[in-house]
């Protein structure tokens, strides 16, 4: 048998054991099952007054129960033994595009690196981009890109006259206060970031979703190594019930 075969098995042995163990701890809560009673009534002078009695018979055994009980726990000892003792052997490469990332890595890291890496990704796919309306230079200090510096214009407005009429001997002139803006002076912005290129953005995640791709495969290539069997269970129970 293969290490899947194997493993494709351990939900209902799983399943089959909690609900055995469940069921033995709620019957062992309660005496009825393990308690029988048997009572009769014997009149003191020949042909008295008979009354009926009382037969309750014991239904099973503690030691039939925890037969019972022994032989479902054995399976799960059994399979988690046999899986654990093959995960020893089962190995695989991390290979992606034909390059090996890693070597002879044990299936069950690789079951902890694919949660790893699905962790990577999500925070990966939060990285702040670049506006690419603007155009970035480099600024000669590392991961920090600069666009500018932009002109942009201060103005204020100022009361300025204007001479509708430049008058006469016999007029004053005639002179309107009009509001101009004036500019006073220039702002020259420029911008800085330390955001990452939307391209590079796009070729980490594809990156990324490569090596969890892989780590799948490596994976099942580690789980067609052969079964390994251990019987552990029934040596448990020996030493417990002091059994030769």
């Amino acid at each position: 048998m293969k290490m899947h075969q194997h493993i494709s098995g351990k939900d209902e042995i799983k399943g089959v054991h909690e609900k055995i163990v469940s069921e033995t701890k709620h019957v062992f809560k309660g005496r009825d099952l393990f308690e029988g009673v048997k009572k009769e009534y014997f009149p003191k002078v020949e042909g008295g007054q008979p009354f009926e009695g009382l037969e309750k018979n014991v239904v099973t055994t503690v030691k039939k129960r925890l037969e019972w009980t022994e032989r479902k726990i054995t399976d799960t000892i059994d399979f988690e033994a046999t899986r654990d003792v093959t995960n020893l052997k089962a190995v695989a490469d991390l290979e992606v595009d034909g390059v090996t990332v890693a070597r002879a890595l044990p299936v069950t890291f690789l079951l902890s690196l694919e949660k790893r890496l699905k962790e990577v990704r999500d925070y990966y796919d939060g990285i702040p981009t670049l506006d690419l309306s603007k155009t970035w230079t480099d600024t000669g200090t590392e991961g920090i890109l600069k666009f500018g510096p932009v002109d942009s214009y201060k103005v204020e407005k100022k009361t300025v006259p204007l001479i509708l009429h430049p008058g006469t001997e016999k007029h004053p002139p005639q002179v309107k206060d009009m509001i101009d803006e004036v500019m006073v002076g220039t702002w020259k912005t420029t911008h800085f970031t330390g955001a990452a290129h939307p391209g590079d953005k796009a070729r980490w995640i594809e990156r990324i979703d490569k090596l969890i791709l892989a780590v799948n495969k490596a994976k099942a290539k580690a789980n067609e190594v052969e079964v390994e069997n251990r019987s552990v269970g029934s040596a448990l129970f020996n030493f417990i019930h002091e059994r030769k």
